[in-house]
């Protein structure tokens, strides 16, 4: 099978680009546990920041594919950069509180699947063949949901 330097090149973007941006997202993530935990945060309240963020994720993440099916995914991944800025300007004036806890969740969340729901889908404009690229998108996604979570989990308790 003959390769085509644009796949080649599209698949040197995507790994740069999957590196890159899963490399920054774990550095948030390891630095807002330990930002809260500074700030006098217990474990109970980090845990249930993380359990609140991801269970927020599941009806976030449906909303905005469907507002990306109408308008361009590009305004969800700016409005995901806007809600992390949010974010940073809140977890700068921590009060201990679960509604501070709740608020942080939610914004995170924003951020977070803003992000991330756009990638997919860039995702699959990057890759050539639309059938490989559901497939690919299926297997690494689902492997990578499941070994951060584990991982979330680890980091949490460590």
């Amino acid at each position: 099978m003959k390769k085509h330097k644009s796949s080649n090149n599209n698949f040197i973007n995507f790994n740069i680009f999957s590196f890159l941006s899963t490399f920054v997202r774990s550095l948030i993530e390891i630095f807002i546990s330990l930002y809260l935990f500074k700030k006098g945060f217990s474990i109970k309240s980090i845990v249930l920041f993380y359990f609140v963020a991801n269970l927020l994720a599941i009806p976030i993440a449906y909303i905005y594919a469907k507002i990306g099916e109408k308008t361009k995914y590009s305004y969800i991944m700016i409005f995901g950069y806007i809600s992390f800025i949010v974010l940073q300007i809140i977890l700068r004036h921590a009060v201990i509180s679960n509604y501070y806890i709740l608020l942080i969740a939610f914004m995170y969340s924003l951020y977070r699947r803003g992000y991330w729901v756009s990638r997919r889908f860039y995702i699959t404009n990057v890759m050539p063949d639309k059938k490989s690229s559901c497939r690919f998108l299926f297997v690494i996604f689902g492997g990578h949901y499941f070994i951060y979570k584990f991982d979330s989990l680890i980091k949490n308790y460590l």
